[in-house]
């Protein structure tokens, strides 16, 4: 995770870049079939995509917006991802 000095924000597209590093690095059996990571309003930031999981694996994008408020500059979390059981393709 990324370390910000305290009273700092992070660079307009850093933060972006850092969440999106981390998420898709971070979640077992998890898949982001795609994932926008947006600031919208000061440090708030905004999560639109698929994610395929198991129910098991992912309650609703609930783990993954945990794991965006953890970076440092972030103060609220929108998550607009949907949840999609994975194909068998």
């Amino acid at each position: 995770m990324t370390a910000s000095t305290p009273g700092t924000r992070p660079e307009s597209h850093t933060l972006e870049r850092t969440i999106q590093r981390e998420l898709l690095r971070s979640e077992d059996g998890v898949t982001f079939g795609s994932l926008v990571v947006r600031r919208v309003s000061g440090d708030s930031i905004c999560l639109q995509g698929v994610i395929y999981a198991n129910d098991d694996d992912v309650d609703g994008g609930d783990e993954i917006e945990t794991l965006v408020r953890k970076v440092a500059g972030v103060d609220s979390v929108l998550n607009h991802l949907v949840v999609q059981p994975p194909s068998d393709a």
